[in-house]
């Protein structure tokens, strides 16, 4: 189970405090026992990281679920009120690493971790359910929200270790996510919140999940074995895209848009020379006539390919230069509701590109802070919300994708925050 201190502060009352709604106990020990000596000035950093990864936005689009990390030892959870751009509840005893998603219809997140099995540490894979109107964890033994959890009794073991991407099928049926470090994954009815199957091979260190439009397949990118990103641990020997049946749970074929059997191992070895590594991944829906793009992020060579069905099979029909694979990591990939622009973030460019779907073009280039890694379109198309881990901040995009204007605009650092380090 999670090795974390139930130190935990979350939206119960509408006190507010510096802009944080407070409530909840915030002793190191592990138990409700707070060693504070009582001088209100007092403060200590509650969170172990200031660095957001991930999130996902509720129904209504005012909230977004982020996680915290990289490192399961830096986890936690916020809940970032978007409209007002500041955090409403805070989870430090949550070691969320990387996963949020909202389900598409009912009030819920889902959120996840993990960590590799490497020498020192015990491997990790967990889950968890939120309730997005109360912005509590779901207890999955009485499936009721739980103001006074005990982390063990609402923390859901994963199959294997490193939980990493997470996705539901098209009909929202099914929640999908998948270990790096076992290269396995599990099966969610999102109904019941209970795991309903497990696939047994996803492929080499899979990372990310998008489903195809159609429902026949779930991909999964591929890492490779020099990744950009993640322990030594993760690394593939077939980076890609994997193409599994939603059907059988079967991995059906590996995408390879540039093959790993093309390079040396002197050229992998050598650090001066980009390597396939990929990361993040999209879909891009015709509903015209029911086809899709499928977008891959190649965050070694910083390349995207366009990757379509042709046939029984897939063929790349692009292939888009998003900078030097040497000093860009492209990483992740999201798309305004009409799918007309995807906002795609670079980890050690420290910047979001937004590139346009109809003409596969770098359309604008906005310095978003070192470690920009996931760049979220909000509902209502109307702005962009940017983790950025190196810089540990929120970036907002302003976003008119009508006249194809974007522009930076709010920020918030969660290092000068009080509860993050770096603002105690």
């Amino acid at each position: 189970m999670t090795e974390r201190n139930t130190r935990r502060r979350f939206l119960q009352t509408s006190t507010v405090v510096g802009g944080l709604a407070l409530a909840g106990c915030f002793g190191d020990s592990g138990n409700d026992d707070d060693d504070s000596t009582g001088d209100e000035d007092e403060t200590e950093a509650v969170f172990d990281s200031a660095s957001p990864i991930c999130h996902d936005y509720t129904r209504d689009g005012r909230y977004a679920y982020v996680t915290l990390g990289p490192n399961y030892s830096e986890g936690g959870l916020v809940v970032f009120d978007f409209e007002a751009f500041e955090i409403v509840a805070e989870f430090a005893d949550i070691p969320g690493n990387f996963g949020a998603i909202a389900h598409p219809t009912d009030a819920k997140c889902y959120v996840n971790a993990g960590r590799a099995d490497v020498e020192g540490v015990d491997p990790k894979g967990e889950w968890w359910v939120f309730d997005t109107d109360e912005h509590l964890p779901i207890n999955p033994k009485t499936g009721d929200v739980d103001a006074e959890y005990d982390i063990d009794e609402i923390t859901r073991e994963s199959n294997g270790y490193d939980t990493h991407g997470i996705a539901f099928t098209p009909d929202s049926e099914e929640l999908w996510m998948v270990n790096r470090d076992t290269d396995d994954g599990f099966v969610v009815d999102p109904e019941t919140d209970e795991v309903i199957d497990e696939i047994e091979n996803a492929g080499t260190s899979p990372d990310i999940l998008t489903a195809s439009p159609d429902g026949e397949y779930m991909f999964a990118t591929i890492r490779g074995p020099d990744q950009q990103s993640g322990p030594h641990a993760i690394a593939g020997d077939e980076p890609g895209v994997a193409a599994l049946d939603v059907e059988s749970r079967e991995l059906v074929r590996v995408i390879e848009p540039d093959p790993i059997d093309g390079y040396s191992d002197d050229e992998i070895a050598d650090e001066s020379i980009a390597i396939p590594d990929y990361h993040g991944i999209g879909i891009v829906p015709d509903e015209a006539d029911g086809d899709y793009e499928l977008w891959a992020l190649d965050q070694g060579t910083a390349t995207l390919y366009v990757i379509e069905p042709a046939g029984d099979g897939f063929e790349v029909t692009a292939d888009i230069n998003l900078g030097d694979g040497t000093r860009e990591t492209p990483h992740m990939v999201d798309y305004d509701s009409e799918f007309r622009y995807g906002a795609i973030p670079s980890t050690s460019g420290g910047k979001t590109l937004i590139v346009s779907v109809a003409g596969h073009e770098i359309v604008a280039e906005l310095d978003t802070g070192a470690g920009s890694h996931f760049a979220g379109v909000a509902p209502g198309d109307e702005s962009i919300l940017v983790d950025v881990i190196g810089a540990e901040k929120f970036v907002e995009i302003d976003a008119d994708f009508e006249n194809e204007a974007f522009e930076i605009g709010r920020e918030l650092a969660l290092s000068e925050l009080e509860q993050f380090p770096g603002g105690e």
